[in-house]
Formats: C-alpha cells, sequence, structure tokens
C-alpha cells in the first residue's frame, strides 16, 4: 500500500507536470506515492500526458464538468483506479505552490497522528451572510467549528437562486487537501457532468458548493437540488467529530499564484526562500489593499 494518491486536475499548461515534479522531489519526502493528471483542456491534453508518461505519472483526459473539484467526481467514479491501494487522497490544484519544503511530510504526519482532514488555510468558521443562523459545533479536543444556516432572510445566490435551508460551512481552502482513502470512497460524490450544476449558478457551482456549502437530502426538493453537497470537508468533519486546530492551520506553507503565472508555459518555481519573500509581500498588499477598500467604503456611505 501507498501512502498518497495525488489527484491534481490540469487546465492551464502542461508545464504544470514539470512544475509539480519540482515540487514532489524538492520536498524530499520519505513518503511513496502516485500522481494522477486529470486534464480537462483538449487543447493541451496530448502534451500534457506526454509530459506525465515521461515522469511515471498516471494519466487521464476528461470533460471539464465541475470545474477542478469535478476531477474529485471523476476520480472516484469515472477514473478505474483502485483508491483502497492508498492510505490518503491529495487533492492538488495548479493554483496551489508549496513555501515550505516539509509541506508532504508535516500534512501527512498530523493525518497519521489522528487529523482527519487537513490542507491550507484553515477557517474553523463559514462565511457570513444576512439572516443567517450561528450554529456552533466543538468536539472532543475543545476544538470549535462556526457554521451558518441560510434562512429566508439570507436571499438568493448570484444566479438568484434561494439559499433558503443551505448551510455555509468551515473547511481548507480547496486549492488543496487531503483526507483518508477510506473517507474519499465512503462520501458519494454527486454527478458533476449533469446539466443541472451549472443551471443552478453557473461554471463555478459545483467547485462553490464543493468546497463551502452542504445542505441535508431531505430537505433537497425545498430548494430545487436535485443532487446531494459535493462538499467532503464537512461530510469528514461530521463524521468523526474532529476538528483541526490553530496548529493545523498551515497558512504558510503554500502559496496561490496569479492567474498569469498558471498559464505561463516559462515559469519554474524560483528557490524556496524567493517565493517565501513573494508570499509575504502579497500577503502584505492584499492586507492594505483591504483596509484601502474599506476606507473607501466608510466615506462612500457619508
Amino acid at each position: 500500500m501507498k501512502d498518497i494518491l495525488f489527484l491534481v486536475p490540469i487546465y492551464y499548461s502542461p508545464r504544470f507536470v514539470d512544475r509539480f515534479r519540482h515540487y514532489l522531489l524538492e520536498s524530499k519526502t520519505s513518503c511513496s506515492y502516485d500522481v494522477y493528471f486529470c486534464c480537462s483542456n483538449a487543447q493541451i491534453a496530448e502534451e500534457t500526458e506526454k509530459k506525465a508518461k515521461q515522469y511515471g505519472y498516471i494519466f487521464q483526459e476528461r470533460d471539464n464538468f465541475g470545474g477542478g473539484e469535478g476531477a474529485l467526481w471523476f476520480l472516484q467514479k469515472k477514473s478505474g483506479i483502485g483508491l483502497s491501494q492508498y492510505r490518503y487522497i491529495w487533492y492538488y490544484e495548479e493554483s496551489c505552490e508549496p513555501i515550505r519544503r516539509d509541506w508532504i511530510d508535516r500534512l501527512v504526519n498530523d493525518m497519521d497522528k489522528g487529523a482527519t482532514l487537513v490542507g491550507w488555510d484553515w477557517h474553523l468558521e463559514a462565511k457570513k451572510r444576512h439572516g443567517q443562523i450561528k450554529h456552533e459545533f466543538y468536539d472532543r479536543q475543545g476544538n470549535k467549528i462556526i457554521a451558518h444556516e441560510n434562512t429566508k432572510d439570507t436571499g438568493t445566490d448570484a444566479a438568484g437562486n434561494t439559499l433558503e435551508k443551505t448551510w455555509d460551512t468551515p473547511g481548507y481552502r480547496d486549492e488543496t487537501f487531503v483526507v483518508s482513502s477510506k473517507d474519499f470512497l465512503e462520501f458519494e460524490y454527486p454527478d458533476a457532468s449533469v446539466n443541472f450544476w451549472e443551471k443552478w449558478g453557473g461554471f463555478r457551482s459545483y467547485g462553490v458548493r464543493a468546497e463551502r456549502m452542504w445542505w441535508k437530502v431531505e430537505e433537497q426538493n425545498f430548494h430545487g437540488f436535485q443532487y446531494s453537497s459535493p462538499n467532503i470537508q464537512w461530510f469528514v468533519l461530521t463524521k468523526h467529530n474532529h476538528f483541526p486546530s490553530r496548529k493545523n492551520i498551515y497558512y504558510w506553507y503554500f502559496r496561490e499564484l496569479p492567474w498569469r503565472i498558471r498559464k505561463n508555459p516559462e515559469y519554474m518555481p524560483p528557490p524556496l526562500c524567493v517565493r517565501v519573500c513573494l508570499c509575504v509581500l502579497e500577503r502584505i498588499w492584499l492586507k492594505f489593499y483591504g483596509l484601502f477598500i474599506k476606507i473607501n467604503r466608510f466615506f462612500d456611505k457619508k
């Protein structure tokens, strides 16, 4: 049995195969793993397959149903890969770049010690909206999470669909996270290929709901959802009643690559020290930019 199957949806550039191999070699991990590239862009599929097979990685092409998160459904239902031969399933998007050498060993070690879900940038409280009902949950260690149940007063989503009786849930950012293969196989991913998802919120509908929304199956008919939520993080959190602590945020383990870099066929990761410096500068800029926006809004109200 191997430790990890990396599920890597790829859409922007075949160069990411080289980049991801660089991240793996740079980590010097002692974990055993396979890498599964799942390409949803026909224009780059042939070159991506060539690179993946050159390095001994698994490759399959798929339609771009559900965006990146649709690859989770595809892996479970369509890939034909025997997932029980791995201890952990690690979802990893092109937008995510490690800024620590021990990114694999640290997260896997925490799973080995009893964590049931790890990833990048843990948020213990879900998104807040108007008119919600707040729900607090505590695990056996006293770790807390906060989910918000939407009501009639919450209104609608961007597509004009009611949010009543849906929940906004806490979790890691969906750029990367790790679950056990047992939990992954037990969770039932809804079909990402049906038109329902795009009609109910556009192209990103499946991905948004996979990352941070949930609803009770018995209440599906109320809000028009014909399918269960694709949110495996909430499934794992509530199944085990074991929540990440402040030690499991991993905020300084990864950074998000801008869209232009993801598409750049020439980009390869600079040294770790450079990536750390870039990450610090990016986050300082975002804080000041956020403060600037808040100040502008304050004076606009005046």
